[in-house]
């Protein structure tokens, strides 16, 4: 998004929750999720970014389920803006219709895999007071902004001012002190997420 002129952008969701531990993309998580401001999606959208293709840096290496992955080339992504990714101000409270089966505002789309990075919208509503997405989730200002910078698997990225509010409000407080999940323990001196052989050794027993 640098290239293109939008500072304001920063991950958010799992992605946002793989940064908490330890500063890695989660090992069961198959995506990638950011969040932007209405004003710079408005921004790409009258500078006519949509269907465009920009080279990406290349993600870092990666373990899933034991298996080690990286991107061998630098990858092509397709920028794909949902045409309703904003909609008519039809609340008192919100400048958006709350709209969870069509939350995902934008995209990039992986030309050589077709793999996703879901694009939110954050939008502010009508009070000022509080920002929103069509998903339902509602942020005050201040534990979004000011973003901070720090990096994820050795990539820059930017961050909520307060991730674990952002967290904690969206997934529940277990999920930033649970150190067992998805059949992963988390282990402290390492700082990731590892597989639990037991469980690994039955998996590929079938």
């Amino acid at each position: 998004m640098d290239r293109l002129g939008i500072k304001e952008t920063w991950i958010a969701h799992g992605t946002l929750l793989g940064h908490y531990w330890g500063g890695h993309i989660l090992p069961w998580d198959t995506g990638i999720d950011v969040q932007m401001s209405a004003s710079n999606m408005a921004r790409l959208v009258s500078s006519r970014y949509n269907h465009t293709v920009h080279p990406m840096r290349l993600l870092p290496r990666r373990t899933i389920f034991n298996q080690t992955v990286r991107a061998r080339s630098r990858p092509s992504y397709l920028l794909d803006i949902n045409p309703y990714w904003t909609t008519p101000k039809t609340s008192v409270n919100a400048s958006i219709t709350w709209d969870v089966a069509n939350k995902i505002d934008a995209r990039w789309i992986g030309m050589s895999n077709g793999k996703f990075i879901d694009i939110t919208i954050v939008h502010e509503g009508r009070s000022g007071k509080v920002l929103l997405c069509k998903d339902g989730h509602v942020y005050l200002p201040s534990t979004i902004y000011p973003l901070h910078e720090s990096t994820l698997d050795g990539i820059q990225v930017r961050i909520p001012a307060n991730p674990e509010k952002v967290l904690s409000d969206e997934y529940g407080m277990p999920a930033l002190t649970n150190k067992n999940r998805h059949w992963h323990h988390f282990d402290d001196d390492e700082q990731r997420w590892v597989l639990d052989s037991e469980w690994h050794e039955k998996m590929l027993q079938g």
